[in-house]
């Protein structure tokens, strides 16, 4: 990053490590450093909490303290039909309040958005709004995921200066 920008972490909770004597401070301090924030981009309502997420994100956790930033799309084309904005907002609200409560029981700091319904659109205003480490990408598999055959992955990976995780539910649901 260069010298005008704050580490993504730390322009959320700003600490001048400079000029803090408290060495509790200080620890308090490298313990955020050590925080890596990441968004979510759940491709599918159907089941926001997958076990291919889910498994991915225990890992994640498991490798050191981790702040997640859900983004659920609020998509109107749904398994046959066409939603209202409103429902469909709706609907992803109730999704993102399920992947908040599950998330957070795997022991990760979790916050998120309903986001617009063109995802790539959807990732970069919670970029916007929220600094990152990562992307990862959730989608349904190949074949039912509208995602995939728009290609959503390589766009997300040419389009975003942060790595971009691709994980694929094994079914349908």
């Amino acid at each position: 990053l260069d010298g005008n920008r704050l580490h993504p972490v730390r322009a959320l909770l700003h600490v001048d490590v400079a000029r803090m004597a408290d060495p509790v401070a200080q620890a308090r301090q490298r313990d955020l450093d050590r925080i890596v924030s990441r968004v979510v981009c759940n491709a599918h309502q159907r089941d926001p909490v997958g076990d291919h997420l889910i498994a991915e994100l225990q890992r994640r956790i498991t490798e050191g303290p981790c702040r997640l930033h859900i983004v659920v799309p609020a998509n109107v084309r749904g398994e046959g039909w066409t939603r209202s904005e409103a429902e469909a907002h709706m609907i992803a609200s109730e999704r993102l309040a399920e992947a908040i409560e599950r998330f957070s029981a795997l022991g990760a700091e979790v916050d998120g958005q309903v986001g617009d319904e063109r995802p790539l659109d959807a990732m970069r205003d919670a970029l916007r709004a929220t600094p990152c480490d990562e992307i990862i990408l959730s989608t349904l598999p190949r074949g039912a995921s509208r995602w995939l055959g728009m290609d959503l992955v390589s766009r997300a990976v040419r389009t975003f200066s942060v790595p971009v995780t691709h994980v694929e539910a094994t079914d349908a649901r």
